[in-house]
């Protein structure tokens, strides 16, 4: 009987904290068209593709997957690269750390130190110290809502555009405590 009461629980604790297809896809598409509200100081990184990283997170890497096929950004092929742990993180264009990924400054610290060098833009759901744009959801009707860190963004050499700004969904936020 207590078999089956901690399945449920864990169950319950697993769907609790899942995205709904409709969020998930929203994300999606908002880190795919993202390059129209922001500028690389330095284009010169891509090379010949755009890479977005996503860590622990194979539903919405395949959402983008999925999304972006034949499709480019910046003239450039979108790759999508899963990474199951923190420390399998390669440079990436921009980085996606999904509520599964629990941060704390020793994975900030190491965050910085493997991206250091190369501008990529940290987009999270609730990780909002390494964030420059981070994610949450509106309960009462799913809607996305993002908030900007412009102090992030820059000293990663990334510009936040007007549009990105502006935007009646968005929050700027200058700098995290």
């Amino acid at each position: 009987m207590s078999f089956r009461l901690t399945l449920i629980l864990v169950f319950i604790s697993i769907v609790s904290f899942s995205q709904t297809p409709a969020e998930q896809t929203k994300k999606a598409l908002f880190m795919l068209n993202i390059t129209k509200y922001v500028r690389w100081e330095d284009r010169s990184q891509f090379g010949k593709g755009f890479t977005i990283g996503v860590v622990r997170d194979s539903e919405m890497a395949g959402e983008l997957r999925q999304m972006s096929e034949n499709k480019t950004i910046l003239g450039k092929k979108i790759d999508i690269v899963e990474f199951y742990r923190i420390d399998d993180i390669e440079q990436c264009d921009i980085l996606y750390l999904s509520d599964k990924v629990f941060v704390t400054d020793k994975i900030i610290n190491y965050l910085n130190g493997k991206i250091d060098g190369h501008p990529t833009l940290i987009i999270t759901d609730r990780a909002e110290r390494v964030a420059m744009i981070n994610f949450f959801v509106r309960n009462y009707d799913n809607g996305i809502i993002y908030e900007v860190n412009k102090r992030n963004m820059e000293n990663a050499g990334i510009l936040p555009l007007g549009g990105l700004l502006k935007k009646k969904n968005s929050r700027i936020k200058e700098d995290y405590p």
